[in-house]
């Protein structure tokens, strides 16, 4: 993941800033991008280990090795009176209406009591509560499903982030355990990665939440009029075990983070297939 010829000029000088004025995310702050494009290249390493693993460990190591580390401060493209637009989750959820939570993170959030459930969505129309769609059906009339399931809670000037600064703590956690990369424990960084993102969500409670050592996913229950109940996906905690296995721990790691970087729904889909 080559940086450009600007961002290599300034390497030397992180705290310098370029084009600031135009700049909506990191207002020209060079270190900031260059611990965005450490992340990323990450992430894309990662992307490739079962493809390709002599690749994406040298990619990976590329990243830990640079000075200026990882983004640990959420990317976010703020609207403000310079350049200002409709956020395009808000015309899909709100003003369409064609986009519901879905049944998957449904079970994840209600099974594990999230705080963060509130932050992410809104109570469905109908009865109150959070409620999702079972994925992967066929809909002829949307009607029977607006008002049942809850919309993503999000404002028509909020702001967009292009990358969670908890995703690089859940991405290293992930190094660590497959190649033994950096100096921190796949624990800590596991456990710091939930706590930077009940911060990022302006969540209580995530020490509790670290600890349940007993909450698993709940079955779902659909709140439309299809019936279209589903099991559990899947039983794992969120308390860290250092006796679990390799697949357990990698489990773990992935399924906080996929929580934790909701909304970028595509990039979730991307990893699980």
């Amino acid at each position: 993941f080559p940086y450009t010829t600007l961002f290599r000029s300034h390497d030397a000088n992180p705290s310098s800033r370029i084009l600031a004025n135009f700049d909506y995310v990191f207002g020209g702050d060079v270190a900031s991008w260059l611990k965005l494009a450490n992340t990323l290249r990450l992430r894309l390493a990662l992307r490739v280990c079962y493809a390709d693993e002599s690749l994406a460990k040298a990619e990976a190591q590329k990243s830990f090795n640079h000075p200026i580390g990882f983004l640990e401060t959420a990317a976010i493209h703020a609207n403000n009176a310079r350049y200002s637009y409709l956020n395009p989750f808000w015309e899909v959820n709100i003003s369409w209406g064609d986009m519901r939570m879905g049944a998957s993170i449904e079970s994840y959030l209600k099974g594990y009591g999230d705080p963060r459930a509130s932050r992410y969505f809104k109570e469905a129309k109908a009865g109150g509560g959070i409620h999702g769609v079972y994925p992967g059906l066929r809909i002829s009339n949307q009607s029977g499903y607006t008002d049942a399931t809850s919309a993503m809670n999000v404002e028509s000037n909020s702001p967009m982030r292009w990358m969670s600064g908890a995703e690089s703590f859940f991405l290293r956690a992930e190094a660590k355990l497959r190649w033994d990369m950096g100096t921190a424990s796949a624990r800590s960084l596991y456990e710091d990665g939930i706590r930077k993102s009940f911060s990022e969500e302006n969540a209580g409670g995530a020490e509790a939440y670290i600890a349940n050592a007993e909450a698993t996913p709940a079955d779902f229950t659909d709140n439309s009029d299809n019936g279209r109940d589903a099991a559990a996906v899947s039983a794992i905690t969120v308390a860290w075990d250092e006796d679990a296995d390799f697949e357990t721990k990698l489990e773990r790691i992935i399924t906080q983070k996929y929580l934790a970087i909701f909304p970028d729904n595509q990039e979730a889909w991307s990893e699980y297939r």
